[in-house]
Protein backbone atom coordinates (compact mmCIF):
# COMPACT_ATOMS: atom_id res chain seq x y z
CA UNK A 1 0.00 0.00 0.00
CA UNK A 2 1.55 3.64 -1.11
CA UNK A 3 2.19 6.04 1.25
CA UNK A 4 -0.65 8.59 0.15
CA UNK A 5 -3.77 6.00 0.53
CA UNK A 6 -2.71 5.00 3.86
CA UNK A 7 -2.42 8.62 4.37
CA UNK A 8 -5.90 8.80 2.72
CA UNK A 9 -7.58 6.48 5.18
CA UNK A 10 -6.26 8.08 7.98
CA UNK A 11 -7.84 11.23 7.19
CA UNK A 12 -11.06 9.46 6.47
CA UNK A 13 -11.28 7.58 9.61
CA UNK A 14 -10.70 10.90 11.60
CA UNK A 15 -13.51 12.26 9.81
CA UNK A 16 -15.75 9.78 11.41
CA UNK A 17 -14.46 10.00 14.29
CA UNK A 18 -14.97 13.49 14.67
CA UNK A 19 -18.63 13.65 12.73
CA UNK A 20 -19.81 10.75 15.34
CA UNK A 21 -20.45 13.23 18.30
CA UNK A 22 -22.02 15.65 15.92
CA UNK A 23 -24.30 12.97 14.48
CA UNK A 24 -25.31 11.52 17.88
CA UNK A 25 -26.75 14.62 19.40
CA UNK A 26 -29.37 14.12 22.77
CA UNK A 27 -31.39 16.96 24.38
CA UNK A 28 -31.55 15.97 27.70
CA UNK A 29 -35.00 17.98 30.02
CA UNK A 30 -37.76 18.70 32.00
CA UNK A 31 -40.95 20.52 31.21
CA UNK A 32 -42.32 22.27 34.51
CA UNK A 33 -45.41 24.16 35.52
CA UNK A 34 -44.63 27.56 35.40
CA UNK A 35 -46.53 28.15 38.44
CA UNK A 36 -46.53 25.12 41.03
CA UNK A 37 -43.06 24.51 39.29
CA UNK A 38 -44.01 20.94 39.26
CA UNK A 39 -43.12 18.32 36.35
CA UNK A 40 -45.39 18.02 33.50
CA UNK A 41 -46.65 14.58 32.43
CA UNK A 42 -47.09 13.29 29.08
CA UNK A 43 -46.34 16.82 27.57
CA UNK A 44 -44.91 16.33 23.84
CA UNK A 45 -41.75 17.58 23.29
CA UNK A 46 -40.81 17.99 19.24
CA UNK A 47 -37.26 19.73 17.85
CA UNK A 48 -38.42 21.62 14.55
CA UNK A 49 -35.84 22.74 12.17
CA UNK A 50 -35.26 26.66 10.69
CA UNK A 51 -38.16 25.68 8.03
CA UNK A 52 -40.45 24.17 10.81
CA UNK A 53 -40.03 20.62 10.12
CA UNK A 54 -40.55 18.32 12.95
CA UNK A 55 -37.38 16.00 13.20
CA UNK A 56 -37.63 14.57 16.37
CA UNK A 57 -40.78 13.92 19.38
CA UNK A 58 -41.47 12.98 22.58
CA UNK A 59 -43.29 12.51 25.91
CA UNK A 60 -42.38 13.39 29.08
CA UNK A 61 -42.63 10.63 31.82
CA UNK A 62 -44.18 10.63 35.24
CA UNK A 63 -41.55 13.09 36.46
CA UNK A 64 -41.82 15.96 33.29
CA UNK A 65 -38.49 14.80 32.17
CA UNK A 66 -37.74 13.64 28.57
CA UNK A 67 -34.62 12.76 26.20
CA UNK A 68 -34.80 14.04 22.54
CA UNK A 69 -32.60 12.28 19.76
CA UNK A 70 -32.27 14.93 17.25
CA UNK A 71 -30.74 13.37 13.60
CA UNK A 72 -27.71 15.77 13.89
CA UNK A 73 -25.90 19.27 15.47
CA UNK A 74 -27.37 22.75 14.49
CA UNK A 75 -30.43 25.09 15.23
CA UNK A 76 -33.42 23.67 16.85
CA UNK A 77 -36.82 25.15 17.98
CA UNK A 78 -38.31 22.82 20.78
CA UNK A 79 -41.74 22.86 20.94
CA UNK A 80 -43.75 21.74 23.99
CA UNK A 81 -47.18 21.22 24.41
CA UNK A 82 -49.97 19.39 26.74
CA UNK A 83 -53.49 19.26 27.99
CA UNK A 84 -54.70 22.15 29.71
CA UNK A 85 -51.42 24.81 28.96
CA UNK A 86 -50.76 27.53 26.69
CA UNK A 87 -49.36 27.10 23.03
CA UNK A 88 -45.53 27.52 23.65
CA UNK A 89 -44.08 29.27 20.54
CA UNK A 90 -40.84 27.45 20.93
CA UNK A 91 -37.56 27.34 22.35
CA UNK A 92 -33.99 27.66 20.18
CA UNK A 93 -30.88 25.46 20.90
CA UNK A 94 -28.15 24.78 19.41
CA UNK A 95 -26.85 21.51 19.43
CA UNK A 96 -23.13 20.95 18.99
CA UNK A 97 -21.02 17.63 20.41
CA UNK A 98 -22.35 17.84 24.07
CA UNK A 99 -25.39 16.38 25.74
CA UNK A 100 -27.55 19.83 25.86
CA UNK A 101 -29.63 19.96 28.98
CA UNK A 102 -33.26 22.58 28.95
CA UNK A 103 -36.12 23.32 31.19
CA UNK A 104 -38.77 23.97 29.20
CA UNK A 105 -41.63 26.07 31.53
CA UNK A 106 -45.29 25.58 30.44
CA UNK A 107 -48.07 28.73 31.70
CA UNK A 108 -51.38 26.93 32.59
CA UNK A 109 -54.46 27.41 30.69
CA UNK A 110 -57.21 25.63 31.91
CA UNK A 111 -59.59 24.12 29.17
CA UNK A 112 -62.82 24.96 29.57
CA UNK A 113 -65.57 22.80 30.37
CA UNK A 114 -70.03 22.87 29.59
CA UNK A 115 -71.32 22.81 33.08
CA UNK A 116 -73.07 19.67 33.83
CA UNK A 117 -76.36 19.08 35.17
CA UNK A 118 -76.76 16.09 37.08
CA UNK A 119 -80.27 14.91 38.47
CA UNK A 120 -79.88 12.33 40.58
CA UNK A 121 -83.06 10.00 41.69
CA UNK A 122 -83.66 8.30 44.46
CA UNK A 123 -85.06 4.93 44.07
CA UNK A 124 -86.65 2.60 46.72
CA UNK A 125 -84.62 -0.44 46.85
CA UNK A 126 -87.67 -2.80 47.51
CA UNK A 127 -89.40 -1.10 44.99
CA UNK A 128 -87.02 -1.85 42.38
CA UNK A 129 -86.58 -5.51 43.34
CA UNK A 130 -90.37 -5.18 42.91
CA UNK A 131 -89.68 -3.94 39.17
CA UNK A 132 -91.53 -0.46 39.19
CA UNK A 133 -88.55 1.96 37.75
CA UNK A 134 -87.73 -0.88 35.29
CA UNK A 135 -91.80 -0.68 33.75
CA UNK A 136 -91.84 3.04 34.29
CA UNK A 137 -88.89 3.38 31.85
CA UNK A 138 -90.62 1.51 29.60
CA UNK A 139 -93.45 3.73 29.60
CA UNK A 140 -96.75 1.38 29.38
CA UNK A 141 -98.53 2.96 32.22
CA UNK A 142 -98.75 5.97 34.85
CA UNK A 143 -96.45 6.18 38.02
CA UNK A 144 -96.52 8.11 40.81
CA UNK A 145 -93.51 7.52 42.99
CA UNK A 146 -94.14 8.94 47.22
CA UNK A 147 -92.89 12.12 46.03
CA UNK A 148 -95.68 12.50 43.55
CA UNK A 149 -98.04 10.92 45.49
CA UNK A 150 -97.56 13.50 48.52
CA UNK A 151 -97.58 16.46 45.85
CA UNK A 152 -100.66 16.02 45.17
CA UNK A 153 -101.95 15.69 48.71
CA UNK A 154 -104.79 13.17 48.14
CA UNK A 155 -107.94 12.91 50.77
CA UNK A 156 -109.03 9.94 48.81
CA UNK A 157 -107.05 7.50 46.19
CA UNK A 158 -109.55 8.50 43.45
CA UNK A 159 -107.89 11.68 43.72
CA UNK A 160 -104.75 10.66 42.52
CA UNK A 161 -106.57 9.97 39.49
CA UNK A 162 -107.65 13.13 38.22
CA UNK A 163 -106.05 14.32 34.98
CA UNK A 164 -104.76 11.37 34.21
CA UNK A 165 -105.18 10.40 30.67
CA UNK A 166 -107.12 7.15 29.98
CA UNK A 167 -108.70 7.49 33.46
CA UNK A 168 -112.55 8.90 34.28
CA UNK A 169 -112.70 8.86 38.41
CA UNK A 170 -116.49 7.96 38.79
CA UNK A 171 -118.06 8.81 41.77
CA UNK A 172 -121.63 7.77 43.81
CA UNK A 173 -124.12 9.76 45.42
CA UNK A 174 -121.51 9.22 48.67
CA UNK A 175 -118.07 10.74 48.87
CA UNK A 176 -115.97 8.07 47.88
CA UNK A 177 -114.94 7.24 43.79
CA UNK A 178 -113.87 4.87 41.25
CA UNK A 179 -112.54 4.49 37.92
CA UNK A 180 -112.96 3.90 34.55
CA UNK A 181 -110.33 2.66 32.09
CA UNK A 182 -109.98 4.05 28.18
CA UNK A 183 -110.10 0.48 28.01
CA UNK A 184 -113.85 0.39 28.65
CA UNK A 185 -115.03 1.83 25.76
CA UNK A 186 -114.75 -1.28 23.58
CA UNK A 187 -117.61 -2.64 25.56
CA UNK A 188 -119.32 0.43 25.37
CA UNK A 189 -120.34 0.41 28.38
CA UNK A 190 -122.58 3.12 30.35
CA UNK A 191 -121.92 1.46 33.40
CA UNK A 192 -118.73 1.72 34.84
CA UNK A 193 -116.38 -1.31 34.40
CA UNK A 194 -113.97 -1.17 37.07
CA UNK A 195 -110.10 -1.87 36.94
CA UNK A 196 -108.24 -4.79 38.53
CA UNK A 197 -106.93 -3.72 41.69
CA UNK A 198 -103.60 -5.25 43.17
CA UNK A 199 -101.88 -4.37 46.45
CA UNK A 200 -98.20 -5.03 47.20
CA UNK A 201 -98.57 -8.18 44.76
CA UNK A 202 -102.13 -9.38 46.07
CA UNK A 203 -105.33 -8.83 44.23
CA UNK A 204 -107.87 -6.97 45.70
CA UNK A 205 -110.21 -6.90 43.20
CA UNK A 206 -110.65 -8.70 39.43
CA UNK A 207 -112.23 -6.12 37.36
CA UNK A 208 -114.21 -6.25 34.37
CA UNK A 209 -117.80 -5.79 33.23
CA UNK A 210 -119.28 -8.20 35.41
CA UNK A 211 -117.34 -8.06 38.18
CA UNK A 212 -119.44 -6.20 40.37
CA UNK A 213 -119.31 -2.79 42.63
CA UNK A 214 -119.03 -4.28 45.88
CA UNK A 215 -115.47 -3.08 46.39
CA UNK A 216 -115.08 0.07 45.82
CA UNK A 217 -111.37 1.58 44.87
CA UNK A 218 -111.61 4.53 47.92
CA UNK A 219 -112.24 1.60 49.99
CA UNK A 220 -109.78 -0.87 48.43
CA UNK A 221 -106.67 1.65 48.94
CA UNK A 222 -105.63 4.29 50.82
CA UNK A 223 -102.87 6.85 49.74
CA UNK A 224 -101.92 8.02 53.37
CA UNK A 225 -100.40 4.38 53.24
CA UNK A 226 -98.97 4.16 49.36
CA UNK A 227 -95.04 4.21 48.46
CA UNK A 228 -95.91 3.85 44.72
CA UNK A 229 -98.90 3.36 41.99
CA UNK A 230 -98.92 2.00 38.62
CA UNK A 231 -101.66 2.74 36.37
CA UNK A 232 -102.46 0.88 33.51
CA UNK A 233 -105.42 2.66 31.93
CA UNK A 234 -105.47 -0.96 28.94
CA UNK A 235 -104.67 -4.21 29.12
CA UNK A 236 -101.23 -3.63 27.33
CA UNK A 237 -98.26 -3.10 29.23
CA UNK A 238 -99.81 -4.89 32.36
CA UNK A 239 -96.97 -7.09 34.20
CA UNK A 240 -96.99 -10.70 33.07
CA UNK A 241 -97.32 -11.75 36.59
CA UNK A 242 -100.99 -10.56 36.92
CA UNK A 243 -101.54 -11.70 33.30
CA UNK A 244 -104.52 -13.69 34.68
CA UNK A 245 -106.22 -10.82 35.94
CA UNK A 246 -105.93 -8.62 33.24
CA UNK A 247 -109.17 -7.16 32.57
CA UNK A 248 -110.44 -4.64 29.84
CA UNK A 249 -110.80 -2.13 31.83
CA UNK A 250 -107.61 -1.49 33.34
CA UNK A 251 -105.36 -2.47 36.03
CA UNK A 252 -104.24 -0.31 39.24
CA UNK A 253 -101.12 -1.80 41.31
CA UNK A 254 -100.38 -0.48 44.39
CA UNK A 255 -97.21 -0.68 46.92
CA UNK A 256 -97.45 -0.14 50.43
CA UNK A 257 -94.94 1.82 52.17
CA UNK A 258 -92.47 -0.16 54.39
Amino acid sequence: MSRSVHLIDVLATAAVLVAAPAAAQVVRGTVIDNTTFLGVVGAGVTALDSAGKPLANVLTDSSGAFLLRPPSAGAYRLRVSALGYRADPGTRVELGGSDTRVVLRLVPDPVPIDSLTVMAQHRVPWLARAGFYRREAEGWGRFLDEKAIEAKAPMRFSDLLYGMRGVQVVCGSGTICDAQMAGATMFLLKSICPPTVVLDGYVLRVGGPNSGHSLILDELLNPANLAAVEVYPRAAGVPVQYAGYMSPCGTIIAWSRR
